[in-house]
């Protein structure tokens, strides 16, 4: 049971294309979890769980990127579901690329047995925080439903204090919008409702919120 696992560390999740499943971020252990949900009772059942390290092209894709020392909070952060593709997204926090530190997106294939690709975002990509900082990290990823044609994705920042909207095929984060709060640890948008919504992690002994945005026509 995922529950009982003392090392379960659930970070992020997302709903499959079809509502037949849950995807699940475990950071620790850089594993994804997938769920099958009932269509007549509340009983859930795990189906698969998959390390990136058992998928093929993880050596050459994910593992460049990890320091041997990586700290165990360092681990995958978000997950989102691309509607368009069936492609699973998934969001590892920061990651070494020379002395750049940063985030890496990983796009899987939706059996979970393959690494399809993977983006570092950096300053270069426009990945900065409202300070200028250049090393921040990413918390939180959810897929742009409004063209399932493109790549197009929402990423928080906890330590840079920003949302950015990301273009998977030209590696370019945005900045959407600037918060002035710590610990934004997820994003969702609804795309019908136009509607951002952005929680927080609170801590230990600590209160979490949950801010909602309605975004402006373009």
């Amino acid at each position: 049971c995922i529950r009982d696992s003392p090392r379960a560390d659930l970070e992020g999740a997302c709903l499959s294309g079809n509502g037949r499943y849950i995807y699940l971020a475990q950071e620790r252990e850089l594993a994804i979890i997938k769920v099958a949900l009932s269509p007549t009772t509340a009983i859930s059942e795990m189906t698969e769980i998959k390390p990136l390290a058992l998928m093929e092209n993880y050596s050459t894709r994910v593992a460049p990127y990890l320091a041997k020392n990586r700290n165990n909070n360092t681990g995958l952060e978000g997950i989102t579901f691309h509607t368009g593709t069936g492609h699973i997204y998934a969001l590892i926090e920061k990651v070494h690329l020379g002395a750049k530190k940063g985030p890496l997106v990983i796009q899987i294939n939706n059996e979970m047995n393959a690494i399809i690709a993977s983006k570092f975002l950096s300053s270069e990509s426009g990945f900065v925080g409202t300070d200028g900082n250049m090393n921040i990290d990413g918390s939180g990823i959810d897929y742009d439903q409004t063209d399932t044609s493109k790549n197009h994705f929402h990423i928080v920042s906890d330590k840079g204090k920003r949302l950015f909207h990301y273009d998977w095929d030209q590696n370019k984060a945005t900045p959407v919008l600037e918060l002035n709060y710590d610990n934004a640890e997820g994003v969702a948008y609804d795309p019908a409702g136009k509607k951002i919504y952005i929680v927080t992690d609170g801590g230990h002994r600590k209160d979490s919120k949950l801010y909602t945005y309605i975004k402006q026509q373009e």
